[in-house]
């Protein structure tokens, strides 16, 4: 075979290969955006995602582009393990490829989310087995329109099947590439366009570019503009920063309220009853910030323990005013104990972020300063009253970022980048 039949060879071959790849992209294009547009259908109506109907429109849009790649592997691949056969089974062959890609593709799915838009699914993710399940999730609600939307594809393309392969395994249009042509062999020497292709693939290539950069600066608008007016998993994604802001600011309500009950009980000032119960609608609070991420029942136990752990540091005060040692003990040993049942059930939650230890720790230190700033304030040594609160005051701060950090690292999928 002498040299320029070779490059010939090689540029039909080539030539070939992008046509084959040119036909594959207008039907990956309509497989990726019906089987994401399904997936989406699905987790407003069923999973409760709600959003703008600018914001619905982009996330489509957005996740159809991210699975475009896995839409054409998924035709180019499936359609040659099928070769051969049925379009029927073409159809399932493409299809069962498509959702093997989709369980692949989760993790970096969910990365790529979570850095591009603010508002999306409540994805609980954090551990493989929690990927995985998501993954398969998707992958068989995919298999609901993937099947039907493939056959349709393919029936609908019969006409302009050069992408399609036929019963011996190659093109339908192989046989108008088999041999050698001298005018192939002329026109590859005189380094002519084929048929202006390039330029087509150019103004092809630019408005699909054009297209995805109007999508992902449309939707990146519109999730920012959504921020302020969404609330909860169920609408925008919290941002990060915002999220840790909140955290800070139910546990400073904490100690808040917390010293001024101390300091209510120490004077026997008329507002100790409002101030209690300001105290304890804190620990309501405080669990209703966790419901969003570990359900109702949890966030109701955590704010059952944090209420006894109020109801316990007052029987403390009440029995160190009265004089009563043996009280002050008991309640003591018990509001020790409640630090350590609060401690294990937060790792319970999140036992990979909030080590049991760790927990434990930050528990009794907060319980250890709380005491040292009562105490100090019943005797009237209030410079060392003030110092403690400020000791407080750190450590609540610190115990809150580690909190709400742990929270970010288990379900990242539901925070933007700041």
């Amino acid at each position: 075979m002498t040299k320029a039949r070779m490059r010939v060879a090689v540029r039909m071959w080539g030539d070939a290969a992008v046509g084959r790849g040119r036909g594959l992209l207008l039907p990956a294009s309509v497989l990726a955006v019906g089987v994401v547009g399904w997936e989406h259908l699905y987790h407003t109506i069923f999973l409760g995602y709600s959003d703008t109907l600018a914001g619905h429109a982009t996330h489509v849009f957005r996740d159809a582009a991210l699975a475009m790649p896995l839409a054409v592997a998924a035709l180019a691949s499936g359609l040659w393990l099928t070769r051969g056969l049925s379009r029927a089974a073409q159809a399932v062959g493409v299809s069962l490829v498509l959702g093997l890609l989709l369980v692949a593709a989760t993790g970096v799915h969910d990365r790529i989310d979570a850095l591009l838009v603010t508002a999306g699914h409540h994805h609980q993710e954090g551990t493989s087995l929690l990927q995985l399940s998501h993954g398969l999730s998707d992958a068989l609600v995919a298999m609901v329109v993937a099947p039907p939307l493939a056959l349709f594809l393919l029936w609908g393309r019969s006409r302009d099947s050069s992408w399609l392969p036929g019963r011996d395994g190659q093109p339908l249009h192989h046989e108008r590439q088999v041999g050698w042509s001298q005018s192939a062999i002329q026109r590859d020497s005189n380094r002519q366009p084929l048929s202006g292709f390039s330029v087509r693939t150019r103004v092809v290539g630019s408005l699909g570019a054009a297209i995805l950069l109007g999508v992902f600066t449309i939707g990146a608008v519109t999730d920012h503009m959504g921020v302020a007016a969404a609330s909860g998993p169920g609408g925008a994604l919290e941002n990060r920063i915002d999220f840790n802001q909140q955290m800070r600011k139910l546990w400073e309500d904490h100690i808040t309220w917390t010293r001024l009950f101390i300091v209510s009980a120490a004077a026997n000032l008329p507002d100790q009853a409002p101030t209690a119960n300001r105290l304890f609608q804190n620990q309501v609070d405080l669990g209703n910030a966790f419901k969003p991420f570990y359900g109702d029942v949890a966030g109701n136990q955590l704010a059952a323990l944090l209420h006894d752990h109020i109801a316990l540091a007052a029987q403390i005060i009440a029995a160190a005013k009265a004089g009563d040692s043996a009280g002050v003990a008991s309640a003591s040993a018990a509001w020790y104990a409640n630090a350590n049942q609060i401690a294990d059930f937060l790792n319970s939650l999140n036992p990979k972020n909030w080590p049991d230890d760790q927990m434990r720790a930050m528990m009794k230190s907060h319980l250890d300063l709380t005491l040292q700033e009562a105490v100090d304030r019943l005797n009237g040594n209030f410079t060392a009253d003030i110092a403690d609160y400020e000791r407080v005051h750190l450590e609540i701060l610190s115990m809150a970022d580690f909190l709400s950090d742990g929270i970010i690292a288990q379900f990242p999928a539901q925070f933007a980048m700041p």
